[in-house]
This record gives C-alpha cells, sequence and structure tokens, in this order.
C-alpha cells in the first residue's frame, strides 16, 4: 500500500508522468468541460428564474472544485516539465562516515621571527635604545 503512495506522490515530481498521457489529458479536458458546464447550466437557470435541485452557489462550489482538481492534479502528473515538487537527483549524494575523526595533518616547523619591540621615542623625538627610560612621558 505505501509503494503505491509513494508512486502516486512522485508523480507530482519534476520529470515524471503517468504512463498513458493522452488518456489523462482527454479525461482532465473532460473534467475541465463538466465542471464549466455544472457552473454554467445552474446560474443560467437561476437567472432565468427556474429552481433546480441544487442552489447556486453548491453547484459553483462543485463544478469549481472539479475544474481545480482536474487542471491542478492532471496538470502536474501528466507533464515532465511542471511539477509540484521537485525533481529527485540523478545520484544520490555519497553518505559520509563521520564515526571516527581524521587525522589532523601535523603543521610543518618554521623558523618564527624573534619578537619585535616597538620603538620608543623622548620627548624630543629623538630614538631611544630601549634601555634608558628615564625621558619617556
Amino acid at each position: 500500500m505505501f509503494d503505491k503512495l509513494g508512486a502516486f506522490i512522485n508523480l507530482f515530481r519534476k520529470g515524471s508522468e503517468v504512463a498513458n498521457v493522452e488518456a489523462w489529458k482527454t479525461g482532465q479536458i473532460t473534467g475541465t468541460v463538466v465542471g464549466a458546464l455544472i457552473i454554467a447550466i445552474v446560474n443560467v437557470a437561476a437567472s432565468l428564474g427556474h429552481s433546480l435541485p441544487i442552489d447556486v452557489d453548491t453547484a459553483n462550489l462543485i463544478g469549481g472544485g472539479i475544474v481545480a482538481a482536474a487542471n491542478v492534479v492532471l496538470t502536474a502528473t501528466t507533464s515532465t516539465r511542471a511539477g509540484l515538487l521537485p525533481a529527485k537527483p540523478a545520484d544520490p549524494a555519497p553518505v559520509e562516515d563521520h564515526s571516527s575523526p581524521a587525522p589532523v595533518p601535523a603543521v610543518a616547523a618554521t623558523k618564527q621571527p624573534a619578537a619585535v619591540q616597538p620603538v620608543r621615542h623622548a620627548r624630543n623625538g629623538d630614538p631611544l635604545d630601549g634601555l634608558d627610560t628615564t625621558y619617556i612621558g
């Protein structure tokens, strides 16, 4: 049962279509015409003063539902270029195994530059050698 439900849902994917497209398109056209005829007949009869065993609002709901269902469902299921769901990817993405962490590559030892001390200046602008701090303000 779930296989049939999955197959029905897959019909709404872009790139999928029913097997006998011509018969389904004929059914779509027939459903649209029947729904429109229900709406038209009941509305014309009501406007001319004739009473039918169905009221206008109910006829409009039934006819509109037939038209909507026939056009939405059958347009999506009978065309490979249209769909309500995105197409399935051609090749599924590989599943990555994250059960054990990958080893961290060793970093090559490089010679780091020696720490550089900022040049300090006296109040008059002369550079200091860093040893005598008496002129720093």
